[in-house]
Parts: C-alpha cells; sequence; structure tokens
C-alpha cells in the first residue's frame, strides 16, 4: 500500500505543495517562490480539517480541500485563502492519511463529510471533477 501518513517520511513542501521527486521545489514558473505556509492560514485548514471524518484511503486531492477550507474560512471569519501547502501541513499535523502525488496530495476525509461542508457553506467553484480524477489517480 503506497497510502502515507504522518508516521511516514514524507517529501519536503512549502506553501505551493510538495517538491518534486527530485527533492527540488517547483520553479519559479506557474508556482510562487517557495515560501513556507502561512500559519493564519494553516490554522483554517486545521479547523475546517478538524470537522471531517477521517479515513484510511485519500479521498479527495489537496486542491480541491483547499478551495473547500476557503469557502468554509471565508464564512467563519477565518483566512479567504488558503495555500495548498497550508492545506498539506494542516492534514500532517492532524495525522490524516495522506498520498503525495506531484505537487499535491491524496487526503484521507470522509466523503460524506465535505459534501455536507459544502451544502452548508456554498459549493466551491466547479472543480470538483478535476480535483477527483488527481485524487483518484493518486489513490492508485
Amino acid at each position: 500500500m503506497n497510502t502515507m501518513t504522518k508516521s511516514n517520511k514524507l517529501p519536503p513542501h512549502d506553501s505551493n505543495g510538495f517538491y518534486l521527486p527530485n527533492g527540488e521545489p517547483h520553479s519559479r514558473g506557474y508556482y510562487g517562490l517557495p515560501t513556507p505556509p502561512l500559519e493564519k492560514q494553516v490554522e483554517t485548514a486545521l479547523a475546517y480539517l478538524s470537522q471531517l471524518k477521517p479515513t484510511k484511503q485519500p479521498t479527495f486531492s489537496s486542491y480541491h480541500l483547499k478551495h473547500c477550507a476557503e469557502h468554509w474560512g471565508k464564512r467563519h471569519g477565518m483566512e479567504p485563502y488558503v495555500s495548498n501547502g497550508a492545506l498539506i501541513e494542516a492534514a500532517i499535523r492532524l495525522g490524516l492519511v495522506i498520498k503525495p502525488d506531484n505537487i499535491n496530495a491524496g487526503i484521507g476525509v470522509s466523503k460524506h463529510d465535505v459534501e455536507a461542508s459544502k451544502r452548508q457553506n456554498g459549493r466551491p467553484p466547479s472543480i470538483t471533477r478535476d480535483c477527483r480524477l488527481v485524487c483518484n489517480r493518486a489513490a492508485r
């Protein structure tokens, strides 16, 4: 099984997400310079993720969940922006199942809980299908 948890060694990450397989951060091209995730963003992601039941397998990509955390944060007076790396850092701190997939990660949280949260907080942008495809690929 390739699924990783907090107890396993994960690749380094920054605010953009996980580093490349060669251990280097992504180039400046599409992504910003490598910087640590901002603690305020990590706190928002922690508050959002802590409401979701953990699962034994990755169910959503970190990129999808970051958008869910942003919507949740806006509605609850927390950070309106959460970086991919902040979401990954929060998942690590909570000990959730994490499976790196390039810059993103599959994160193990309840599909039912995520969908219920979306209904309460308004649906995130129409990225759901694309992000689930990425996560499904990560789960293999």
